[in-house]
């Protein structure tokens, strides 16, 4: 979400109205995976599944989940995001080396 955070909550509002006042989606969202977690009444976590391609695509009323106070919606990132993430966190930050490297194969190098 552009704006993550605790959004007042509008009677009958449901995942797609939270995110929208959230400021919306940003283009690295993996929409067909977002989860909605409640608390149940012991306290332990329950977790819904939601895909808002199918919900805004196709109006998938399966998709459409009202929300409870105090319901949190996790949207995740694409695997590309992901990827970049880790290359950042277990390459770039570790190995330190020019990221402006030159792979120039064949041309003399290492690979002779």
């Amino acid at each position: 979400m552009k704006k993550p955070g605790a959004v007042p909550m509008q009677s009958d509002m449901d995942v797609l109205q939270a995110i929208t006042a959230a400021g919306g989606l940003m283009d690295t969202a993996r929409t067909g995976e977002v989860v909605v977690i409640r608390r149940s009444p012991d306290g332990r976590p329950m977790l819904r599944s939601v895909n808002l391609t199918a919900l805004i695509r196709r109006a998938d009323p399966q998709q459409s989940v009202a929300l409870q106070p105090s319901d949190t919606i996790f949207v995740p990132e694409t695997s590309s995001v992901e990827a970049d993430q880790w290359v950042d966190r277990y390459i770039t930050r570790i190995v330190p080396f020019n990221q402006s490297i030159n792979y120039n194969v064949g041309s003399g190098g290492f690979f002779r």
